[in-house]
């Protein structure tokens, strides 16, 4: 999964440099250095499914690398994500030598971001399934300094339910065809984490199935109260909105200490169009 797969002999030195120079935006906003590895993984599966629809591959390769460079100034900054994104990369890809028209290529795909392009947006998703997708979960969450009960009900039920429902989440066909191995394998990863981390915690863990507009919600249930140890949680299932998602979220109170958790789902907010996204979902063809 290396950039030499895709990339020739006089990119690999820019796309060093390109990972340095999202480690300092990173290490700058957030004080974390999580990006890298998500981002090498969404350039991979966005350069094989960008070859399989005859696209540029190296394009899609250095978009999905850049694809979250800028964000966490924008946000700070209260900007438009998507263009600040694409202002930014094309300014780092140029001062780096890159050549104009590919600096242009690579920042057209990033002002539609993983929303508008179905390419980089299937490579995002994809990125979260499988063994890696996995590890850089736990190293996101670990970063953030979540405990092993925190990371599990709140930050788990997103992946699972992406993994369950993977076709509802994707727009081409080359990346189902990837994803429909990695999915299985995210789920039964998943699984055993969670019977691992209940043998550990005992706090009563477990997955918890609810369908919400036509798609299966996988949430982290807990029977138990993580802060006082006492069982007969109450929950209830609320809509939410995150900043760029909407889905729902299973909410834990204890009625005993008062402690809360809860754990959301986003729903598919893609809309897919153009002749780029190949074997198309729903929204593409409608």
């Amino acid at each position: 999964m290396a950039a030499t797969s895709v990339l020739p002999g006089e990119l690999w030195g820019l796309v060093a440099r390109l990972l340095e120079a999202l480690d300092r935006e990173e290490l700058r906003f957030s004080g974390t250095r999580t990006l890298r590895g998500h981002s090498l993984l969404v350039a991979y599966y966005a350069s094989v499914i960008a070859a399989r629809l005859g696209l540029d591959p190296v394009v899609y390769y250095l978009a999905g690398l850049l694809h979250d460079y800028g964000k966490l100034e924008a946000r700070a900054r209260g900007l438009d994500e998507e263009e600040y994104t694409a202002g930014a990369a094309r300014g780092l890809l140029e001062g780096l030598g890159a050549p104009r028209q590919l600096a242009e290529a690579v920042a057209e795909v990033l002002r539609r971001g993983t929303t508008g392009d179905p390419v980089l947006g299937d490579a995002d998703v994809v990125s979260k399934l499988g063994l890696r997708g996995l590890a850089e979960f736990v190293a996101k969450w670990t970063a953030r300094g979540s405990d092993l009960a925190g990371m599990l009900v709140e930050g788990l039920p997103r992946e699972l339910t992406v993994a369950r429902n993977v076709d509802r989440y994707l727009c081409t066909g080359a990346a189902r065809e990837i994803a429909a191995q990695l999915a299985g394998e995210t789920l039964e990863a998943y699984r055993r984490l969670l019977e691992e981390a209940e043998e550990a915690l005992g706090l009563g863990l477990r997955l918890e199935e609810r369908s919400v507009e036509d798609v299966t919600a996988v949430f982290v249930a807990l029977e138990r109260c993580p802060r006082c140890l006492r069982e007969g949680l109450e929950k209830r299932l609320e809509p939410r909105r995150g900043r760029v998602c909407r889905g729902y979220k299973l909410v834990h109170w204890c009625p005993r200490c008062g402690w809360t958790g809860s754990g959301g789902v986003c729903l598919p907010r893609r809309r897919c169009t153009g002749s780029e996204a190949g074997d198309a979902c729903p929204a593409c063809r409608g």
